[in-house]
């Protein structure tokens, strides 16, 4: 039974499939509500005055809800984080732009315990599978959550232990993009972006905003052309050796390209507020990306019998246009009783044409090949919660969250042989739906003055419905309950010293491309060039983790956080390889167990701790020790995570007589050999990086960063390794390196 057979209605689906769970949430959700509706009602009546009441109520409490911001007023979400039970680290919106990132990308790979990785978030321990990533509380539907415009954002909210409130699709952690409020007076930003590394990139960025009456808004433009990354040249180098280690076969692959991105994304922004005190607000934007790409791959054989193709010319253009909308409505129902509702939808639509002319090691023409898919994925999104002030210790929240979302995919091969009249022809269509129902609720209850307990559940209901490569339906349906408590203990009354713990379960669910890959028929097929193909029978991974932190706050400005976490992974995935009718296949399966272990020190301090030299010299010191282990996989390499270690280091400057501010930072990170699956191995590191910055404000509106990357000109390491029965294919990438300098303008018109 599918979305379809109820005429493409969401709502109708959703009440078919999970009709129990849905009066389970009215009946858990009217107790709740009138049970503690009542605790409030008689604690406003025993003080004889209802607003009296409320204002006796600890508000120095914190959830991670956008309710709390309003109960906190007069602190920042710093200092808010350091009362709150839950833990969770706040990047600001002034620290993510320090060295005048155009991108959050760059931006976030400078946050200590933080690392992007082909374009994707991961955190300490992790691969980027394994982290949530969040925009407002709510997953991305417009695209990465990497393409949101710097001047979009508020600030980063880290959480490393689970939280009831967000899906516990979060072994890793989660990271929450909070987006800015709209400004209650009028104001203008603009901002110029530009950077050279092999090749130039540009951006332009313009937030307005203003208020009318009870009526604001605000609209971001961000625009710009990149493909500086996608266009650097690189070289392969391969060898294989027979079990006696003989060389039998070397070959060089060298890669010209060039590549261009062109993007555009509009965010409008509005809010309103009612006389009886509701917020609402609609959130959208429009996000379009046209790239071309072309290259000339040649095939250099030094050692063995050449290849079939020698050469390869290929060219392609893709395209997507994004759309999303989102309703978000909070407000006072009563007696200290608030309302939370969001609903939302997205389609996104891209296309992608490829070309290839292969050509054989006498250069002539083999075949041309050429490909075109078309993707279509739709979501529909509605959630809520209801918070409630029961008692003076006590702030409870309850709350559902429901979704369904649908990829349709069409995949077209078109290959024409010299000498052969009839082309060749290959026609994949695969879809997948997917219907998530979720309940959860949490209760923060401070014990006494500096102790206080989080307890919080969520049951996700997921189901999956596949129509795979060839036709073969599956379809899987679990229910997996996420229990996480988590304790703060203030250790003195300053609330300078603090000791946090945190147990919780989670699990990560298998990606559309792991589920409905189509298949990639690999020119020159071999153990290091196989097919791919997905599998729509995977399960979820599960896991159970233990975090416990130390934080110090010190009043004159020294920081010390330090961070331990293990965790416990059942079915985990993981590539396979297999030979199928004589061809080397990549797909993926649920493979057994995983355990992590990390530890992280992070500290901050100024200068004059140390010695008072009369400037203003801010110091920032990270670095993070990991452990990790697959059982299905024999040593060595048999780790979760290749990382060992990663450490980075920065320094600010800010002088006293002068507009002027200068920073330089430092960054590393050691890896291991990692076996991705029996026959394959591989060692990613990235570079040692060294960069500064330097600030020059012209007023209070105009400023002009100047920052510098990579300035050792490290490149980044790739190698794999693959063993069959009778060989031991080795490969390395060469990647050049190249320095960047950035120049970002800022003015607020």
């Amino acid at each position: 039974m599918s979305r379809d057979d109820f005429g493409g209605d969401p709502l109708r689906y959703f009440r078919i499939q999970f009709s129990n769970e849905i009066i389970f949430m009215r009946i858990f959700i009217s107790i709740v509500v009138a049970y503690f509706s009542g605790a409030a009602t008689s604690a406003c009546a025993g003080t004889g005055d209802g607003e009296k009441a409320v204002d006796n109520l600890n508000v120095n409490k914190i959830l991670p809800s956008e309710v709390q911001q309003v109960r906190v007023q007069g602190k920042t979400a710093i200092e808010a984080a350091r009362e709150a039970t839950v833990a969770k680290k706040i990047v600001s919106s002034a620290d993510l732009g320090r060295y005048g990132d155009s991108n959050l990308g760059d931006a976030l790979q400078r946050v200590p315990g933080v690392l992007i990785a082909g374009n994707r978030i991961q955190l300490t321990g992790f691969s980027a599978d394994y982290t949530q990533v969040l925009v407002d509380g709510q997953p991305p539907r417009a695209g990465n959550a990497l393409d949101i415009p710097m001047s979009m954002i508020e600030r980063v909210e880290i959480y490393r232990g689970g939280n009831a409130q967000f899906s516990s699709q979060a072994i890793a952690g989660t990271i929450n993009f909070v987006l800015r409020k709209v400004s209650a007076t009028a104001q203008k930003q603009f901002k110029l972006n530009a950077s050279k590394g092999y090749k130039w990139s540009k951006s332009a960025d313009l937030l307005t905003s203003n208020k009318l009456d009870k009526l604001s808004y605000s609209v971001s433009i961000a625009a710009g052309e990149n493909g500086a990354q996608s266009s650097a040249p690189f070289e392969v180098m391969t060898e294989s050796r027979d079990i006696g280690a003989k060389l039998i076969q070397r070959y060089r692959q060298q890669q010209q390209r060039d590549a261009d991105n062109v993007y555009i994304r509009i965010s409008p922004r509005v809010q309103y507020q009612s006389r009886s005190g509701t917020n609402i607000t609609l959130t959208s934007s429009f996000n379009a990306v046209d790239r071309n790409a072309s290259g000339i791959e040649t095939h250099q054989f030094d050692i063995g019998a050449p290849f079939s193709i020698a050469r390869l010319k290929q060219s392609s253009r893709s395209k997507s246009n994004i759309s999303n909308i989102q309703l978000k409505s909070v407000s006072d129902i009563d007696n200290g009783i608030k309302l939370d509702t969001t609903v939302s939808t997205s389609l996104n639509r891209s296309t992608l044409r490829a070309f290839q002319e292969t050509f054989s090691p006498s250069d002539a023409p083999v075949f041309a090949l050429t490909r075109n898919t078309h993707a279509t994925v739709k979501t529909f999104d509605f959630s809520g919660n209801v918070t409630i002030a029961a008692a003076t210790d006590h702030e409870v929240m309850t709350g559902w969250a429901m979704s369904h979302s649908s990829a349709d995919r069409q995949h077209q091969e078109r290959k024409t042989v010299v000498g052969i009249m009839d082309a060749t022809s290959l026609d994949v269509n695969t879809e997948s739906r997917v219907s998530k129902f979720d309940l959860y609720a949490q209760d923060e209850w401070r014990l006494n003055g500096n102790t206080s307990i989080y307890v919080g559940g969520r049951s996700e209901m997921l189901r999956i419905h596949a129509v795979g490569i060839t036709n073969e339906s599956a379809s899987r349906r679990s229910t997996i309950f996420s229990p996480v408590v988590q304790a703060l203990v203030k250790l003195n009354e300053e609330n300078t010293d603090r000791l946090r713990f945190a147990v919780s379960k989670m699990y990560k669910a298998p990606t559309d491309e792991q589920l409905l890959s189509p298949p990639w028929i690999s020119i020159n097929n071999s153990i290091e060039n196989p097919n791919d193909r997905g599998n729509p029978g995977l399960r979820p991974e599960v896991a159970r983790s233990l975090d416990s932190t130390f934080e110090h706050n010190g009043k004159n400005g020294w920081n010390v956080t330090v961070q331990a976490k293990f965790a416990k992974i059942e079915d985990l995935i993981r590539e396979t390889l297999s030979v199928n009718d004589g061809l080397w296949e990549a797909s993926y399966g649920n493979v057994g167990k995983a355990t992590s272990k990390s530890i992280e020190v992070e500290t901050q301090f100024p200068a004059k701790l140390l010695l008072d030299l009369g400037v203003d010299i801010d110091f920032s010191v990270a670095a993070s020790r990991n452990w990790s282990h697959v059982s299905s996989l024999p040593l060595p390499g048999n780790y979760l995570t290749p990382m060992r270690w990663n450490a980075s280091f920065s320094m600010d400057y800010k002088s006293r007589t002068l507009p002027l501010t200068l920073g330089v930072s430092a960054r590393g990170n050691d890896v291991l050999w990692q076996a991705i699956n029996m026959q394959r191995r591989e060692y990613a590191k990235s570079p040692y990086d060294l960069s500064s910055y330097f600030l020059w404000k012209f007023d209070k509106k105009t400023q002009l960063r100047i920052a510098l990357s990579n300035i050792l000109k490290r490149p980044a390491v790739y190698r794999t390794a693959y063993f069959s029965a009778e060989t031991i294919t080795e490969r390395e990438i060469f990647n050049p390196a190249y320095r960047r300098v950035t120049f970002a303008l800022d003015v607020k018109l």
